[in-house]
């Protein structure tokens, strides 16, 4: 699997900081405000891409950086939600598979309708062999993931630090605080249907009418 690799870069709350990001994958960055992901995508990555500050290996030439509008502009008929969704269809229309596109909170102010389009909409491109990554709070995506990075503990000096790396699989048994907030909900589902799956009355040995020593 082949990786944008970061080796010991310090810029802001992110200090000596190192980590490994697959391509090809939908790699969604998760951790507090002001964790540093902001730092680690837009300042590490995006500008690294433009002038090879930290020579970073394996960086795609080209990365992109779409982020949410939050001001309609004023000559726009369309809502903000419209808007923005209509934004990034072109944007994924447009890259190309050499590219690195970085989306910034794509599910921030949509229902559940639309943030289950857009994450089915950033599952096909990666399936097509596209290098995207994330950065969200939103269980929809993170589920979603084929790569999750957590950052934290906390905001400013009490972040920057690498809390995980790695698959879905190993997010959801990390029980980092992300990981048990987004699965916490499924783990009492499941824990529920078990116990209603395994839930039974057992009646032993009845005598009683036509009952001789019943039992189920």
């Amino acid at each position: 699997m082949k990786c944008i690799v970061i080796n010991q870069v310090t810029k802001n709350n992110l200090k000596n900081f190192s980590v490994k990001i697959p391509l090809q994958k939908l790699v969604v960055i998760v951790g507090p405000s002001g964790s540093g992901k902001s730092t680690l995508v837009d300042e590490v990555l995006y500008k690294s891409s433009l002038n090879n500050e930290w020579n970073i290996k394996n960086l795609p030439a080209k990365v992109e950086i779409l982020e949410q509008k939050v001001v309609l502009p004023k000559d726009s008929k369309q809502s903000l939600g419209e808007f923005n969704l209509d934004k990034l269809k072109k944007k994924l229309a447009l890259i190309k598979t050499s590219d690195l596109l970085i989306v910034d909170e794509p599910c921030a102010g949509f229902c559940k309708k639309e943030r289950e389009l857009i994450t089915k909409m950033l599952r096909q491109k990666v399936n097509a062999g596209y290098s995207i990554i994330a950065v969200e709070h939103n269980k929809e995506i993170i589920k979603e993931a084929d790569y999750v990075i957590e950052l934290g503990p906390g905001a400013g000096r009490y972040g920057g630090k690498l809390m995980f790396e790695g698959t879905k699989t190993q997010f959801k048994k990390s029980k980092t605080i992300t990981a048990q907030h987004v699965f916490a909900l499924e783990e009492k589902k499941t824990a529920l249907r078990d116990f209603r799956k395994n839930k039974s009355i057992t009646i032993s040995k009845i005598s009683a009418g036509c009952f001789k020593n019943y039992s189920f």
